[in-house]
């Protein structure tokens, strides 16, 4: 099983640790486990514990998946891609390629392979900071 988690820092009682008045910036932290494992059966079977499945995509911005590691990474290289293209990226426009085009990878991968997406999930959080000093986490 693969864990990906995101959180916006500050959060709850941390809220408090930065001096009154002071004007802290917002942060997005991102993990994920390393394993890669292949299904086998009904069961899966690990091929690696040494993979790393946190991307940066860009300046302040940055994904972690969890499932299937073959299209999770393709997803990713083609965004990383897409948003190098980009000349005046802003958040809305940069999250809108980001859905299009994990949906569009997704589908055809699953339907090149024949592969159920019950069977084959793709979970992808994208974290990133604004110019602003605010942090937005998204689970596409």
């Amino acid at each position: 099983m693969t864990v990906a988690v995101g959180a916006k820092y500050p959060w709850g009682d941390l809220c408090r640790l930065p001096p009154p008045e002071s004007n802290i910036s917002e942060a997005v932290i991102l993990a994920s486990d390393s394993r890669f494992s292949r299904k086998s059966g009904s069961s899966y079977t690990t091929v690696s514990d040494v993979g790393t499945k946190l991307f940066p995509l860009g300046k302040d911005f940055a994904a972690v998946y969890a499932g299937i590691s073959a299209i999770g990474e393709l997803c990713l290289d083609e965004l990383r891609w897409k948003l190098s293209k980009e000349t005046s990226p802003n958040s809305l426009r940069s999250r809108r390629i980001a859905e299009q085009t994990f949906r569009a990878i997704y589908r055809h991968k699953l339907a090149s392979a024949r592969l159920r997406a019950e069977e084959n999930p793709l979970y992808i959080l994208l974290g990133a900071c604004t110019n602003t000093g605010s942090a937005e986490l998204y689970l596409i």
